[in-house]
């Protein structure tokens, strides 16, 4: 079983199911999809993209210039606010206090 064979069962779209990669002779097939491997993505990373996906689809149907831009500058605040305040409610943000150093002046540089 081929590399591209294999990657179309992790894909689940074997040729036999999908009419348009069953018609490939298998050289073609195999030269298409001989660079491809399968990439795992963190829930995170999913959730990211699904989110700008599902704002830039309501920017898109009411009309919205510069959807994609929006989208994604309000998916990545909601983000950051998110991580932000979720900081604050583990207690990492609070600052401990610091030792103070003395640093020594140079002899005879002092002015």
């Amino acid at each position: 079983m081929g590399k591209a064979r294999i990657m179309a069962a992790i894909l689940a779209t074997s040729p036999q199911k999908n009419r348009i990669l069953a018609a490939l002779p298998q050289a073609d097939f195999d030269r298409f999809f001989s660079g491809l491997e399968p990439v795992s993505l963190a829930q995170r990373q999913v959730l990211f993209g699904v989110s700008v996906a599902t704002i830039y689809g309501l920017l898109f149907v009411t009309h919205v210039v510069f959807g994609l831009f929006i989208a994604l500058a309000l998916t990545s605040a909601a983000r950051g606010l998110g991580l932000y305040a979720y900081a604050l409610w583990q207690g990492n943000l609070v600052r401990q206090p610091q030792e103070r150093y003395e640093v020594p002046k140079a002899i005879g540089l002092a002015s």
